[in-house]
């Protein structure tokens, strides 16, 4: 049976403090949570660049500045950037790395004009796409589009997209997001 209290009968004594004789072993390696957002770059704040995004179509880097209790009817959510693409225009990033045969959500925000309708979406290695709802005029407010996807069995690669798909105006894109959702058994 164990003796009672901090010395053990026939142990090395126990010693309050610490042992400067021997350093500890110390892992620096750096964790990559499985739930982080996959997207580099994911609200545009790279100021000089897009990378890793590509750009269809004409496109602006908006500028300004937001406090969080300003209404949400400006031309950028927040940070300092937001992205407008004109007519006709699409955003995409690829994606490697993705856990196979699991669910993931991307989403990002929009401000479309009346009249106007915008779509996200995922784009398989074989080149089919996923489809989300079909967003139509919200001006001035922004609303979250969200897609939720699986990889297939042998799938780490994707790419996803924010389309304008009619309308002549320009629209806003901002805080885009992928997340691992996990892999939960698809439903009947």
């Amino acid at each position: 049976a164990p003796d009672i209290g901090a010395y053990e009968f026939g142990q090395t004594p126990w010693r309050a403090g610490h042992d400067f004789g021997k350093f500890p072993d110390i892992d620096t390696t750096r964790s990559i949570p499985l739930f982080r957002n996959r997207l580099g770059n994911s609200a545009f704040e790279h100021e000089n660049h897009l990378s890793p995004w590509e750009v269809s179509g004409e496109y602006d880097l908006i500028t300004g500045s937001k406090i969080h209790t300003t209404p949400d009817t400006a031309q950028l959510r927040m940070g300092r950037h937001s992205i407008s693409l004109t007519v006709k225009g699409e955003l995409s990033q690829q994606i490697t790395g993705l856990e196979t045969n699991s669910w993931f959500e991307f989403s990002a925000f929009v401000r479309v004009k009346w009249g106007d309708k915008v779509i996200i979406g995922v784009r398989n290695p074989d080149g089919s796409e996923q489809l989300g709802t079909i967003m139509e005029g919200n001006y001035p407010k922004w609303n979250r589009l969200k897609l939720s996807f699986k990889t297939s069995a042998d799938q780490q690669n994707a790419e996803v997209f924010i389309r304008k798909l009619s309308g002549e105006n320009t629209f806003y894109i901002d805080d885009c997001g992928l997340v691992y959702q996990g892999d939960y058994p698809d439903l009947p």
